[in-house]
């Protein structure tokens, strides 16, 4: 169950209220540098599990909080383990970029189409619609989904 911003996602599923235990952030490594902290040290301080993929520049980041391994190639298949793991472990995920407007509504999408069966057009809507519920402004594109099933560099756009 997936919950970013989204609690109507995890609404939707039949689990409310779930309790977040993993993170993925969406972040660059230039803007996880903005941090006074090390952000990999302050997430792996309130969550169980860290990952990293930087839909911005079509990459998987590595690194010693993140989970991810050699296997996972792309943003694409890397987005959908960590989900797909999260989902399976019925575990709470916190999904975040720099405003959540475009890059988390995008992914957030990705698995509503993924995960629910949701054409693109839909899952675009839902999760506009779900951030609007929430007072939040989620703006999920076509071509940011397009972006991501096929490994563009403007995922965010």
């Amino acid at each position: 169950v997936i919950q970013a911003t989204g609690a109507a996602l995890a609404a939707a599923q039949g689990r409310p209220g779930l309790e977040l235990s993993r993170a993925l952030c969406l972040l660059s490594a230039s803007e996880r540098g903005f941090y006074e902290e090390d952000l990999a040290v302050t997430l792996k301080k309130h969550f169980d599990r860290v990952d990293f993929v930087d839909v911005a520049n079509n990459s998987v980041q590595y690194d010693k909080a993140s989970h991810l391994n050699d296997s996972e190639h792309t943003p694409l298949s890397a987005l959908l383990r960590v989900m797909g793991d999260a989902e399976a472990a019925g575990e709470g995920l916190l999904v975040f970029c720099g405003t959540g407007q475009v890059r988390t509504a995008n992914v957030l999408a990705l698995w509503a189409h993924h995960s629910v069966g949701l054409t693109l057009p839909e899952a675009v809507r839902d999760v506009s619609a779900a951030g609007k519920v929430m007072g939040a402004s989620r703006r999920p594109t076509l071509h940011g989904l397009l972006g991501l099933l096929f490994g563009g560099h403007d995922a965010w756009a």
